[in-house]
């Protein structure tokens, strides 16, 4: 687990802050309800988490992130930096970097586990320049499981899966930032 932690903290510098209040934000992506979990803003970057109902930061299923890096224009170097910090945290760990043919795109998608291969994990990154062209935004969707059984399954359920997965991911309609 610190293994993907210690990956994760390369991604997100600051603290997090919980989106508690009630009515949270909500999106849908295959057919599942996600929360708004937390959401984090400074003058650096901001980050909006969203997971199932009726599950927590701490456990997840699945989780759908967005991103800004203030200021920052460099997305296809932040992509390439994701995948060597992912190589030096698991040097076993397979990733892919794919781009756009226009070019404005960087994809991301990742296999990784902990130390001990109890959590496993599946995660796809996509970055792009923010609208106004000033700023990163990163978006990325996560699947989490636990145990050394299950991941094994869902490492081989996800050989079926991800090139499907990657075109919905990529085609889904992220929300905006959120602030407050």
């Amino acid at each position: 687990m610190r293994s993907l932690a210690t990956l994760f903290a390369v991604l997100s510098c600051s603290a997090l802050c919980l989106a508690d209040e009630p009515g949270k934000p909500q999106l849908q992506f295959q057919d599942e309800t996600y929360e708004l979990a937390f959401a984090q803003a400074n003058q650096f970057e901001a980050i909006n988490e969203y997971i199932p109902e009726e599950e927590t930061l701490e456990e997840w299923s699945s989780l759908i992130a967005v991103r800004t890096y203030a200021g920052r224009k460099d997305y296809r170097e932040l992509a390439g930096r994701l995948v060597q910090a992912l190589q030096q945290k698991n040097p076993l760990a397979r990733a892919a970097l794919h781009t756009t043919p226009d070019g404005k795109r960087s994809m991301v998608d990742f296999v990784t586990w902990d130390l001990d291969a109890e959590v496993t994990e599946f995660n796809v990154f996509i970055y792009q320049l923010t609208p106004d062209g000033q700023s990163v935004l990163a978006q990325q969707y996560a699947e989490r499981v636990y145990g050394k059984e299950e991941g094994f399954e869902f490492l081989r359920q996800l050989k079926d899966r991800r090139m499907k997965l990657l075109a919905e991911v990529g085609d889904f309609k992220f929300p905006a930032i959120r602030t407050k």
